[in-house]
């Protein structure tokens, strides 16, 4: 009976990190990134780290921008989780400022 809870957990699982974009599988493990997309969730003795929603990354990208305003980084990930939001105005923004600090701005375009 526990296999096969485990097994439909699993498979829940995996179902539910397939829809992710690809960009998210590249942020590092226990970066301040971290903190911002992903919420830790326990689940039976295991603990997972949940993807939040964008409408909870957007305000913490905002507050990270405040403390390092040159982190052209962080402006890439603020307007693509405004295109998720379908906010294209404020992603734009975002995307004019991200080519304007980004080190190769050749390749930001």
């Amino acid at each position: 009976m526990f296999s096969r809870k485990l097994f439909i957990a699993v498979g829940l699982a995996a179902t539910l990190t397939a829809d992710l974009p690809s960009w998210i599988s590249t942020i590092e493990v226990r970066t301040k990134l971290e903190e911002i997309f992903y919420t830790t969730v326990t689940f039976g003795t295991n603990t997972l780290a949940w993807r939040k929603p964008p409408k909870e990354t957007r305000p913490a990208l905002s507050q990270q921008i405040q403390q390092a305003p040159a982190d052209a980084q962080l402006y890439y990930l603020r307007a693509r989780e405004a295109e998720a939001q379908l906010d294209f105005p404020a992603a734009e923004a975002d995307w004019a400022k991200f080519t304007q600090i980004a080190p190769n701005r050749a390749q930001a375009w």
